[in-house]
C-alpha cells in the first residue's frame, strides 16, 4: 500500500471535494481517500498494482476537476473549469 499526497486544482466548494472523493473511492485499488478544501489536494492510500496515478487522474478529470498537477506548471487551455459550482 502506498499513500501519496496529489494536487487538485478547480475545487471551489464541499461539493467539489465531495466529488473528487467519490470520483477516486470507486476505483479499484484506492483503500483510503481525505480531499482538503483549504489545500487543494487529495491525500489516497492506494495499491499501485491495482490502480496507477495516471488512472486516478483521469477519474478525477473526468469529474471535472485537474488532478496532479503542480503549482507552477502551465494548465491545459482544454480544461474544463469547475466541476459542481
Amino acid at each position: 500500500m502506498v499513500e501519496e499526497t496529489f494536487p487538485v486544482q478547480g475545487m471551489t466548494c464541499g461539493g467539489c471535494a465531495n466529488g473528487v472523493q467519490r470520483s477516486l473511492t470507486k476505483l479499484e485499488g484506492v483503500k483510503s481517500v481525505e480531499v482538503s478544501l483549504a489545500d487543494a489536494s487529495a491525500r489516497v492510500a492506494y495499491d499501485p498494482g491495482a490502480v496507477s496515478p495516471e488512472q486516478m487522474q483521469q477519474a478525477v478529470e473526468n469529474a471535472g476537476f485537474r488532478f496532479g498537477k503542480s503549482e507552477g506548471e502551465e494548465s491545459d487551455k482544454s480544461e474544463r473549469s469547475g466541476g459542481c459550482c
